[in-house]
């Protein structure tokens, strides 16, 4: 690795001119943030603002995100909100605090102040911004930002039975210093359960769902590809108190947080999920599907990508899939998931006119709608065969292989269900190397 002088940075600076913006992070720990290039077997950032020419070696590189997913901080103080909130939430300190703390919402940017000191053990002391909903839920929303003195400040979303200090409940996550947490209460004035997630950190972006006694957590970095961090049983009544939950974690100032892209719904998923395609390989293919035989699968779109063998698919995500359903795909019988939740066995013939046909030994050909009957066709089973690197290109594709090749301004990586897969560097987002 070599950093050039600030002088020749600057008089370089148009060599980077093709380059886009994003953060380089090394084996050995050392973080880049400026416009990356791809060039032979090289990784070039450039900063102008910290006059600042990097180029690594592409060994060395240990992940490459593209884009920046922190935002400017809004304009103006907690106060000139005047305590506004989108309707139906409202906001209420729970708990004891020393100072009272305040909420508001400035361009789809909620902002939180209080002076909390926990939400732990038998009883909490935090900020929340809430509503009731009756039945299953789902909440999104990224926390933007946490600002107090202490590392153990917190923000991120709640579900709760009512708005007692020591109520039953179930929470989501970032610290200032100390990670992410995925934490519970499953008695009242009960202890605290707490699963760290060490690698989280401001920004990043939080799911939780809840599905009869089941409460999921999933986290994100770009709001894209989603990492389930566990799983808590918790007998809750049909009405609950959801939202965003804060806590400075000290009772002497008054701590902020800043969570935006805040969404909740029965189901979120289906409004807005793309169509995947879930190769043997592990790699997951992100586009519309125009139309499909037991031969090969045709993306939809004005540059569609490259037609997909359909013996290289494990299976195809129509819709947010729960997590109970993961040992039917693992075990790769062929069949549909349908959205009520039932298996249809069959062999996989194909799709048109945004229908999926099946062919099954008792009912013989069957035909369901892929946007409103059908959850997941099952081809066969993953292989998950041994991967060097995961990329993942803008389209919110997860390419998985070996052999990872920088070349000038491409990245050329060895797919083990279709070979030598070429991805121009307009195409990336995040290129990641294994452990």
């Amino acid at each position: 690795m070599t950093k050039v002088p600030a002088l020749l940075a600057l008089c370089l600076w148009a060599s980077t001119a093709l380059a886009e913006e994003g953060v380089v992070e090394t084996r050995d720990g050392k973080s880049y943030e400026g416009r990356v290039r791809l060039d032979t077997n090289l990784v070039v950032v450039a900063n102008l603002k910290k006059e600042l020419l990097v180029e690594i070696a592409a060994g060395e590189v240990a992940e490459v995100t593209f884009g920046s997913e922190i935002l400017p901080e809004a304009p103006g103080g907690l106060e000139d909100g005047g305590n506004v909130l989108p309707s139906p939430w409202q906001s209420d300190d729970i708990g004891s605090l020393n100072l009272p703390g305040s909420a508001d919402c400035l361009s789809g940017i909620f902002r939180i102040k209080n002076s909390g000191t926990n939400i732990l053990g038998e009883s909490d002391s935090f900020h929340f911004v809430y509503k009731a909903v009756k039945g299953n839920t789902e909440m999104v929303a990224r926390v933007i930002g946490l600002g107090g003195k202490s590392p153990w400040a917190k923000a991120g979303l709640m579900m709760r039975e009512n708005l007692n200090a020591d109520a039953r409940n179930v929470w989501l996550g970032v610290t200032a210093g100390s990670g992410g947490h995925f934490q519970s209460r499953g008695s009242y004035r009960g202890d605290t359960t707490v699963v760290q997630t060490s690698e989280m950190f401001v920004p990043y972006w939080l799911r939780l769902r809840r599905d009869g006694d089941s409460f999921s957590a999933y986290v994100s970095r770009s709001g894209r590809r989603w990492r389930k961090v566990d799983t808590v049983k918790l007998a809750l009544p049909e009405e609950i108190f959801v939202g965003l939950a804060a806590s400075g974690n000290n009772d002497s100032v008054l701590s902020r947080a800043m969570i935006d892209n805040l969404r909740e719904a029965p189901v979120l998923a289906s409004s807005s999920f793309v169509t995947q395609i879930a190769l043997q390989s592990g790699s997951v293919l992100a586009g519309r599907v125009q139309a499909a035989d037991s031969m090969a699968i045709q993306f939809a779109g004005p540059l569609p990508k490259a037609p997909v063998p359909a013996s290289a698919v494990a299976h195809i995500l129509f819709q947010w899939l729960p997590f109970r359903f993961s040992p039917r795909i693992k075990a790769g019988r062929p069949g549909l998931i349908l959205s009520t939740g039932e298996f249809v066995e069959g062999e996989f013939k194909g799709i048109e006119n945004g229908r999926i046909t099946i062919s099954s030994v008792l009912f013989g050909l069957r035909s369901y709608d892929i946007f409103n009957e059908t959850m997941a066709a099952i081809l066969r089973a993953p292989l998950n065969p041994k991967a060097d690197c995961d990329i993942i290109t803008r389209d919110g594709s997860l390419w998985r292989g070996t052999d990872l090749r920088v070349g000038r301004n491409e990245v050329v990586i060895e797919e083990s269900s279709l070979g030598k897969k070429h991805l121009p560097v307009y195409e990336l987002k995040e290129i990641r190397r294994r452990k």
